[in-house]
């Protein structure tokens, strides 16, 4: 968890801000980055609340990801560890909520476009994403973002897809997202 102190302009009143840019975070601030805390920066002149995107790396245990924001371009896997590239907050944020949950993202890209194609035509052009959002008791819930909807997709149903998929980890750290999951994932 290191940092160094940078000067940000206020985007209301003008005035520098001095905030806290993380180079490399743990599992410690996981929370932190879901609610956005980690970005974070309050004017002390205005009080306005503003978010500042930066390049930052997360290590946990079992994953370590590049947050990149704007910046699409692989890099380094990290041995023993599940390793990928997020170009976007939304990206970087699904990616950890997957992960804490113990699913693997090449299949919950699989399953975003399942429900997409189970939607009806007028649905889908109102649909801006598919995001995975939380298990809750026995199901899966993904957000359909512009509908304002959730979806619920069995355990069972993302168990037994995962029974007739092989896997291909990518052999660097790269944006896995629902343009590219299918070259990591084969039916049995």
């Amino acid at each position: 968890m290191s940092y160094k102190k940078e000067e940000v302009k206020c985007p209301k009143c003008g005035k520098k801000i001095r905030v806290k840019v993380y180079t490399k975070l743990d599992e410690t601030q996981v929370t932190d980055i879901i609610n956005r805390d980690i970005f974070a920066a309050k004017c002390p002149k205005c009080g306005e609340k503003t978010y500042i995107d930066y390049i930052v790396d997360l290590e946990t245990p079992t994953y370590y990801l590049y947050y990149t924001p704007g910046y699409n371009k692989s890099k380094k896997k990290i041995k023993g560890k599940t390793t990928r590239v997020c170009d976007t907050y939304d990206d970087f944020k699904e990616k950890i909520l997957i992960f804490e949950e113990g699913l693997n993202d090449i299949l919950i890209e699989f399953i975003k476009q399942y429900i997409k194609m189970e939607l009806k035509h007028d649905d889908l052009s109102e649909l801006r994403d598919v995001r995975f959002d939380s298990i809750i008791n026995d199901d899966i819930i993904f957000t359909l973002v512009g509908l304002k909807k959730n979806v619920a997709i069995k355990k069972d149903f993302y168990k037994a897809m995962e029974d007739k998929s092989i896997f291909k980890n990518p052999i660097r750290a790269i944006v896995l997202d629902n343009s590219n999951y299918w070259k990591y994932q084969k039916m049995k």
